[in-house]
């Protein structure tokens, strides 16, 4: 009978035991989502200041390319503010200007998108976190149920025996 009383107590303890493991494991794993959510947090915000940083390089090289133009039309004598050198400039500039905010657009795609994945990730952690720790519950109540199982059987037994 007491060894049954024994054996219950080592199997509650070892229930805790688990439970406790359990719980940091999840623990772990709920910091390491957290911190994937900061690093693509981190990645969004990299991609629309690269994003931007292109769309700027886009828009002084666009502002060249004009310039040179300009001078080759002036260079053979046509006047650029009329007729077609003037409609092939601001076709050019209009060009230019469709890149750059494509390339912003892009860069806030990025970033948008990264902010969303990092917010999933925040509540992946969020809810294994939880879920680490409703386990810990249910397996300390299993364990403690086990165990006054086991004393309500040697009470009974000892009664039994006892009358």
């Amino acid at each position: 009978m007491w060894e049954n009383v024994f054996l219950g107590a080592v199997g509650f303890g070892a229930s805790i035991a688990g439970a406790i493991t359990g719980a940091k494991a999840t623990e772990r794993q709920a910091e390491i989502l957290s911190q994937r959510a900061d690093i693509r947090r981190e990645e969004g915000g990299l991609a629309r200041r690269s994003a931007f940083d292109r769309a700027r390089r886009a828009r002084v090289q666009g502002q060249a390319f004009v310039g040179a133009q300009k001078s080759a039309f002036a260079g053979a004598g046509v006047a650029t503010d009329k007729g077609s050198p003037l409609s092939v400039l601001r076709e050019t500039q209009k060009s230019i200007q469709t890149d750059v905010s494509r390339t912003r657009q892009l860069g806030e795609n990025a970033f948008t998108l990264g902010v969303r994945e990092a917010g999933l990730l925040q509540e992946q952690a969020k809810n294994t976190a939880l879920f680490g720790n409703q386990q810990l519950v249910s397996n300390v109540a299993q364990g403690a149920t086990s165990f006054l199982g086991t004393l309500t059987q040697a009470s009974i037994y000892k009664n039994f025996w006892e009358n």
